[in-house]
């Protein structure tokens, strides 16, 4: 599978999500990306194989996407990191 990109957001067509999706070569049309999720979560498909950029809401998804990160951030094995450079 290729990467997935959650970007969260308040609405699936705010500007940050369809520049996100025009720099991976993505549909971004405004009522593409919601019609298309909401179609594919009806069928019980798999976003992801849509679209390398997806669209959650952060008030519903926000908890469990910081948790998950500060998961990845704090694993043993380094799993993500930090640019020294952007560390104040």
């Amino acid at each position: 599978m290729d990467s997935v990109i959650i970007v969260g957001t308040l609405r699936a067509y705010i500007v940050i999500n369809i520049c996100s999706k025009q720099d991976f070569g993505e549909n971004s049309n405004w009522q593409y990306i919601p019609d298309t999720i909401k179609r594919y979560i009806q069928m019980r498909l798999r976003v992801e194989t849509a679209m390398k950029v997806i669209p959650v809401s952060f008030g519903q998804e926000g908890t469990s996407m910081l948790v998950h990160c500060e998961n990845l951030l704090e694993h043993e094995d380094n799993l993500v990191a930090i640019n020294p450079k952007y560390i104040q």
